[in-house]
């Protein structure tokens, strides 16, 4: 989603279709390369930091806001820890990343979306808990940011949401592990662990629950239709 946000390849695919499309023209108000690029995430866990070893070939500039994370790390990671404030000024493309709290609800309301620079891609794949989705809706309709947004407050997204109108978004049904046996592979981790915990190896494929941060996730969930649609089946 960020290579396709950054290149601009869905919407002149669309482009494409209707014959006015770009050839080999610049387009620097919307389009750029991660190669150097200023990446930020909020919450640097586990898929934040499997995406910076993915990006490594492209050599971007990451920070993150992650105030559950030790520094060393991040260090370790070749990632800068900021100020959640520092972290979206700065970001041409910025990754959520974070599990839902009882305290994140609605990180990036509008007057932190507002701080996003001019064309920023902001690309939302952990959980639309942490986003406000009515000034995601102002901001794509204005044009000033764009966006790649996998998952929504609630599932399936209604016919009239005002999102499926937002030309400057790439939307997904919430399709990043609807794949053939792409959930069974958690199953697979879910069992190593199990193992390694019966044999009293150290080595963990999952995170390890931390003591101070368990109670603020107990009680957070999934988009309600998700939720609903899991416990009728």
């Amino acid at each position: 989603m960020a290579l396709a946000g950054a290149r601009g390849l869905v919407d002149q695919h669309e482009a494409f279709r209707r014959g006015d499309e770009h050839w080999l023209a610049d387009r620097p108000n919307t389009d750029f390369s991660l190669y150097g690029a200023d990446v930020g995430f909020v919450g640097f866990g586990q898929i934040a930091q499997e995406l910076t070893r993915l990006m490594g070939p492209f050599q971007p500039r990451c920070r993150a806001f992650d105030p559950w994370l030790p520094a060393s790390v991040a260090e370790a990671h070749g990632v800068e820890l900021a100020p959640l404030e520092n972290v979206l000024r700065q970001s041409r493309c910025l990754f959520v990343a974070a599990a839902p709290t009882s305290e994140n609800y609605h990180l990036l309301n509008a007057e932190r979306l507002a701080l996003l620079k001019s064309n920023a891609l902001l690309i939302v794949l952990s959980r639309a808990h942490l986003v406000d989705f009515t000034a995601l809706d102002a901001g794509l309709a204005s044009g000033r940011i764009r966006a790649c947004i996998d998952v929504f407050p609630a599932e399936p997204v209604a016919k009239d949401a005002a999102i499926r109108q937002a030309h400057s978004a790439i939307l997904s049904p919430h399709r990043a592990a609807a794949v053939d046996k792409g959930r069974q592979l958690i199953g697979d981790m879910i069992l190593n662990d199990l193992k390694a915990i019966a044999s009293d190896v150290p080595a963990r494929m999952l995170s390890r629950a931390n003591q101070d941060t368990i109670a603020a996730l107990t009680g957070v969930g999934d988009a309600k239709s998700v939720t609903d649609m899991a416990q009728n089946r």
